[in-house]
């Protein structure tokens, strides 16, 4: 009798186990490692963007817009990713430029969220609260 309970309660644990501790556990280490990859890209992002402005310096002159440097930064960007099996939208992709470029240029996001833009109002700058 004793034995008959010890093998369904073992039955019952295995089903848990397998029914919804691992599920979860697969679910968890898949997001981790999808977040750890889109953090290698974010810091390659910023890598590429440099680049991007020391291989094609005089293209300030050839092309003021920056579509010359974008498109590089772009295409690196998302090769990388596809490398680590990311499939990373166009939006995605651009907003990790932007954010690249505005760092390299000195610029800072404030915590309220907001992203500093040269067009900013300069006082509203002063009363942010920065990292």
């Amino acid at each position: 009798m004793k034995i008959e309970i010890i093998k369904i309660l073992i039955q019952v644990a295995i089903l848990f186990i397998t029914g919804i501790v691992i599920p979860a556990l697969k679910k968890w280490i898949d997001a981790k490692s999808e977040n750890e990859a889109i953090a290698t890209v974010k810091g390659w992002a910023y890598t590429v963007v440099w680049a991007a402005e020391q291989i094609h310096n005089k293209a300030k002159h050839d092309d003021p817009t920056g579509a010359i440097r974008r498109k590089y930064a772009h295409e690196a960007i998302e090769r990388m990713a596809l490398k680590l099996g990311l499939a990373l939208s166009e939006k995605e992709i651009d907003a990790m430029i932007e954010c690249a470029v505005h760092e390299l240029n000195g610029c800072r996001v404030p915590v309220t969220g907001e992203i500093a833009a040269p067009e900013k109002d300069k006082e509203d700058a002063k009363n942010a609260e920065w990292y």
